[in-house]
């Protein structure tokens, strides 16, 4: 899930319901991600991950 965090709440903006159980992959990820960055392209953002995001790889 991505969200946008503003005054104080989390709005989510983009999901992917997983069909199965434990953590995601990095491509899974990936393909949560892009969308959104697609969508703000020529903004600033700044993510945030919880510990799930380990991969050095995500940030390219």
């Amino acid at each position: 899930m991505i969200s946008l965090a503003w005054k104080k709440r989390a709005i989510r903006l983009y999901w992917k319901i997983l069909t199965h159980k434990g953590a995601s992959d990095l491509t899974e990820q990936k393909a949560v991600i892009r969308p959104v960055i697609r969508l703000s392209k020529g903004q600033k953002i700044m993510m945030t991950a919880d510990r799930e995001f380990h991969s050095i790889f995500l940030s390219h």
